[in-house]
């Protein structure tokens, strides 16, 4: 039986993460004073060796050397607060995600540093092109002891390089998918497919009607076969959907083909930790990530029980 959000969290043994809290506060505070230090020599020598530039050009001369210098600051404190800051994300994912999965899933084995095999995603056969594929936060577990998942945190971009007349090389990187990604077995095929995706991604001649305009607001649906797509489609299902969709305020899209529940949560980066300076663990981060994977749990555990009452 899962636990409420408030039980959860007043139960975690925090005392391992304190002491990195601490430890990556005092890193955090050393290593912000070293990149101020060197942001400051950094900008300064830009500053002075274009000038002549800006003495020349003048409010259009100092756009190059005022966005270098932001480029470069942002990347040195980035790779010094980076460093501060693993010891204590190393230790959230251990001690706090991975309890956070066992309260509802069993046989729970969660790898931070796994990623989703490529062949697995793209089994979704998901719209948008892309030529980089990144993966972590890898977990396999199981729904009632029997219904298997597979989780992670995915993200895909497309990189192009073009060259200019002058044989300059510009690289841009467009990002197509940026989330959680899931699949779970459902135990019995539907012998259909069943999409449900928002903006208005699919024709409107082949939207399935649903009888909730509420729900049509949100969602675009199509299935294989229309009959089968709405007797999976149950007033709690939608509901669930609605309510998940106001409170996440970000897309999300549902793939059921044959015996397996693809989900797809556009909510950035998963499961990383938030240095709070008052606190070890940041209450509403932990709030954030049980929420979604409450989410994930709740409607597989819909799903697979609609599969199994309906005869297909």
């Amino acid at each position: 039986m899962k636990n409420s959000f408030e039980n959860f969290y007043q139960n975690l043994d925090k005392t391992e993460i304190q002491e990195q809290w601490k430890t990556a506060k005092n890193k955090k505070r050393k290593r912000t004073i070293i990149a101020l230090i060197l942001i400051t020599i950094i900008d300064a020598t830009i500053l002075i060796l274009f000038k002549n530039i800006i003495s020349n050009f003048g409010v259009i001369g100092t756009i190059f050397p005022i966005t270098s210098c932001l480029i470069v600051d942002i990347i040195i404190y980035a790779i010094c607060i980076i460093g501060a800051l693993k010891g204590y994300n190393n230790t959230f994912k251990e001690k706090i995600i991975d309890q956070l999965l066992k309260n509802f899933f069993d046989e729970v084995d969660y790898i931070p540093n796994k990623e989703m095999p490529r062949e697995v995603y793209e089994e979704g056969d998901y719209p948008g092109y892309y030529n980089r594929y990144y993966s972590d936060d890898y977990m396999e577990g199981s729904i009632d002891n029997k219904y298997r998942i597979k989780m992670a945190d995915i993200l895909t971009q497309h990189e192009e390089t073009t060259r200019d007349s002058d044989g300059h090389t510009r690289k841009e990187t467009t990002t197509i998918f940026s989330g959680l990604f899931a699949k779970i077995d459902i135990g019995k095929s539907i012998n259909n497919e069943l999409k449900i995706y928002q903006d208005k991604s699919f024709r409107k001649k082949d939207r399935l009607d649903m009888d909730s305009q509420e729900f049509e607001k949100y969602f675009d649906v199509t299935s294989t076969d229309d009959i089968i797509g709405m007797r999976l489609l149950t007033h709690d299902i939608m509901d669930l959907l609605i309510d998940f969709r106001a409170k996440l305020k970000e897309p999300f899209d549902i793939l059921i083909r044959n015996d397996t529940l693809y989900i797809r949560l556009h909510v950035g980066p998963m499961f990383e930790g938030k240095i709070n300076r008052k606190v070890a663990i940041d209450e509403k981060t932990v709030e954030k990530y049980f929420n979604i994977v409450d989410f994930i749990y709740s409607l597989s555990k819909m799903m697979i029980k609609v599969v199994e009452d309906i005869e297909i």
